[in-house]
């Protein structure tokens, strides 16, 4: 009697074999059918220009500052001069280079000075000129240098205001799509040789008014000093009939120019609006969430004060810093501080004694405009879709302790509103479920709003011009809909329409149709968006459709928006016409798709099971201990051992061939003591020319019984 270890080896190897076998197939089945890392084909387009997320009107403003250089500002007669230092040189320098902050973008801002007196003289005037966010911008310095105290004899509102409006009309703000915004400083009231009445003079001015500026839609701001209570008190009524209160604002020292500027900057912008802070020594202040950027603006009393800036994180503020940008100016510092920190801040005088004033500027994480674009053609709905996100395109998180509510309005051209609420989607997208169908031509304002606590408020408004146009509408993927499996491609179907037909592109456009229409995603799930921009072509089959395949791996879950956009030159009039459509439509992966993804989490899961459990699953229970045979001990191991004549693992009778029965664990159970007894499953022949093993016999350790003549005992 021999065991026949070989056989034995090769039995215990052959269920690993069996598992890397069963492994090695899953592997290439998954693979093969698409679980490698794909990448996207380059290809060649002709477009270099993107599409954007946002529909970005930058600041089409065109800003008019009035500076009254009449002679009472210098002084006159046996009258006190309104401003002996020249503050109002200084503050009007301080609110151009404000103003100049805020043109980050195309169309940038547009700013004109007009110096007046009795008249208003061609040397006078510096036209309307285009300015940028960079403090080097050459045109900025060049307003700022044209400022200059003058005296300008009386003052005459209606010459200069009708200067105002012949700078709108030769600088086409109107045709430009651009705003109108005359900033007047005056310490006085309308007066020239003429010698009318006040009543007379406002007539006068209220008239030109109505029939020139407000028709152009002219927004007009009145900074009013009156240090004597006897010309500008006078005139504030009638102003007041003209203008409104809202954008009348009365100080009572030079001083408070600064001040009064800065509000005008933040009523623009839509800025939140703050004070400014005046201390001594040190002085602590809150900084809410939500602000791309604080702008400080530090006048000392003296050169030799040094102030110290802290934020809510104890930190120091300071140049070196890569989110902080200090400039140095005459009479006043700038530090920008990008990314601020919430929280509890403190300005302390670090050098030198007296007082510092420091006009802080707040400026708010932006709601950007998605949809609909700002030239939006009668007859198509829009959803109104905004993104609230960092300058990098990163989700703003909306925090626990101060949320905000998100709402909005259009505005139409009768002045009827329409409010808006909206459903948050991914990533710092927000929309409205409900599209809107314009009534009419005419200019539509989307204002859009995010409100805190405190008074808190986040504001931007759009300006949506609505025309009789062609338009694209999107036939595929559908609005909003829901893609099941992710694809390496996305196919597009788009209508060229007027009015509420589909046209030819030729019977429309001199572009060339396969050059007319483009397509790209603009947002992917987790922020980002494909870098391909691809035409759409012409279809034979219909009028006016377009059909085409972006070649974008679309294997992410989640939501998408997709900009299809008609950019092309109009036979009627020779102009670049653009339309822009957004959809967004979500993917979702199929079970297909989960097993590319999560293939090799499946195959470590498995076999970790399989280790675990392997005695049970596997490879069963393992055999242990040893056969006492005639005084010969046989030691058993695998899951099996056969017993018989020649030809089986352990050999009982080697005048007999082949396997007699087999071994098997058998139950198991833990004695009074908590010892594990073991024992094995004998399954043999009733007489060695059976076919069948059908007899079976539990033997439990020390245990003994007889096969084939010979005892067998089992040992542990």
């Amino acid at each position: 009697m021999v065991i026949e270890k070989k056989k034995l080896k090769d039995r215990k190897i052959s269920k690993l074999t069996l598992l890397l076998i069963i492994i090695s197939l899953i592997f290439p089945f998954v693979y093969l059918t698409g679980c490698g890392k794909v990448t996207e084909k380059p290809i060649t387009y002709t477009r270099q220009q993107e599409i954007g997320l946002y529909e970005n009107p930058g600041t089409p403003i065109d800003i008019l500052l009035l500076l009254d250089q009449s002679d009472s500002m210098s002084g006159y007669g046996n009258e006190p001069p309104t401003d002996p230092n020249n503050t109002r040189v200084e503050a009007s320098k301080y609110f151009i280079t404000s103003l100049s902050r805020r043109s980050e973008s195309e169309p940038f801002l547009r700013i004109g000075i007009i110096s007046f007196g009795t008249d208003v003289k061609r040397e006078n005037v510096v036209d309307l000129t285009e300015v940028k966010a960079d403090p080097e911008d050459p045109n900025t310095k060049r307003l700022i240098n044209s400022i200059k105290p003058l005296s300008l004899q009386s003052t005459s509102f209606i010459k200069v205001l009708k200067e105002a409006y012949n700078q709108f009309v030769t600088y086409k703000t109107v045709e430009l799509k651009r705003k109108p915004v005359i900033v007047i400083f005056t310490d006085g009231e309308p007066y020239d040789s003429r010698n009318l009445t006040l009543s007379a003079y406002f007539n006068e001015i209220e008239n030109f008014y109505n029939v020139y500026l407000k028709k152009i839609g002219v927004q007009i701001f009145m900074i009013g000093i009156d240090t004597t209570g006897k010309t500008w008190a006078r005139s504030v009524p009638y102003w007041e009939k003209i203008i409104g209160s809202d954008n009348i604002f009365r100080i009572d020292n030079m001083e408070q120019l600064f001040s009064k500027y800065n509000e005008i900057v933040q009523k623009l912008f839509y800025l939140p609006v703050t004070k400014p802070d005046i201390f001594t020594k040190s002085l602590e202040f809150d900084v809410q969430p939500y602000l791309e950027e604080i702008q400080f603006d530090i006048y000392p009393e003296t050169k030799e004060i040094a102030v110290e800036i802290t934020d809510a994180d104890n930190r120091k503020i300071s140049e070196g810093s890569p989110d902080v940008k200090v400039k140095e100016y005459p009479t006043y510092k700038t530090v920008i501080v990008y990314n601020p920190v919430p929280g509890k801040w403190k300005y302390e005088i670090v050098k030198g004694q007296g007082m510092v004033k420091i006009y802080k500027t707040l400026i708010p994480n932006k709601i950007s405009l998605v949809s609909p674009g700002l030239e939006q053609p009668l007859g198509r709905p829009f959803n109104v879709i905004f993104a609230f996100v960092h300058p990098d395109g990163s989700e703003v998180k909306l925090l626990p302790e101060y949320l905000l509510v998100f709402s909005g309005k259009i505005i139409l051209p009768n002045g009827e509103i329409v409010n808006l609420n909206f459903k948050k989607g991914e990533n710092g997208i927000y929309f409205t479920e409900d599209k809107y169908l314009p009534p009419g031509e005419g200019p539509y304002k989307i204002v859009l709003t995010a409100t805190g606590r405190e008074g808190f408020e986040i504001k931007n408004e759009y300006t949506i011009n609505v025309i009789k146009a062609p338009y694209i509408s999107l036939l595929n993927p559908k609005e909003s809909s829901t893609i099941k499996g992710f694809r390496k491609e996305l196919y597009i179907e788009v209508l060229l329409n007027y009015g509420n037909n589909p046209v030819k592109p030729s019977d429309i456009f001199v572009t060339e149709p396969s050059a007319l229409i483009w397509a790209q995603i603009v947002r992917m799930p987790g922020g980002g968006k494909s870098n391909i921009v691809t035409p759409l072509q012409p279809s034979s089959d219909a009028i006016g459709r377009f059909t085409g395949k972006l070649p974008v791996t679309l294997n992410r879950k989640g939501q998408y928006i997709l900009k299809v956009e008609l950019d092309g030159k109009l036979k009627s009039t020779g102009d670049q016409y653009k339309d822009t459509l957004t959809n967004t439509f979500y993917i979702y992966p199929s079970f297909l798709d989960y097993l590319k993804i999560y293939w090799w989490l499946i195959i470590v899961v498995v076999v970790f099971i399989l280790i675990i459990l392997n005695r049970k699953v596997l490879f069963g229970e393992r055999l242990a201990g040893a056969l006492l045979i005639d005084g010969q001990e046989f030691p058993l191991s695998g899951t099996k051992v056969t017993i018989g004549g020649r030809g089986a693992n352990i050999i009982i009778d080697e005048n007999l061939s082949g396997i007699f029965g087999f071994i098997v664990p058998g139950p198991s159970e833990k004695d009074e003591e908590g010892n594990l007894k073991t024992s094995l499953e004998i399954h043999y022949k009733s007489s060695p020319d059976s076919k069948r093993f059908d007899r079976v016999d539990i033997l439990e350790e020390n245990q003994t019984m007889t096969i084939l003549g010979k005892v067998i005992k089992y040992i542990r």
